[in-house]
């Protein structure tokens, strides 16, 4: 998976885990999925350990960043 926001591994790895709980919450596709974390997080880093996305749950952030690129216009909600 490419995202187009700088991480590291740990982050990568964390990010992944957002696209693959989005994908199973929402019913929608991995490109679906990346495009909305891509969009939302576009301007952050997630790099080392203490980052704050580290302090919730990937769940969490994927509920977060679909609802938030919903509200944006940036992708439409599934009908799920």
């Amino acid at each position: 998976m490419i995202f187009d926001f700088k991480t590291d591994t740990e982050g990568k790895a964390f990010c992944t885990d957002i696209v693959l709980q989005m994908q199973a919450i929402f019913s929608i596709d991995e490109q679906d999925a990346l495009g909305r974390i891509n969009q939302v997080w576009k301007n952050q880093d997630i790099l080392g350990e203490y980052s704050l996305v580290y302090h919730e749950t990937a769940k969490y952030w994927a509920e977060e960043i679909y609802e938030i690129a919903s509200d944006l216009n940036l992708y439409p909600a599934s009908s799920t």
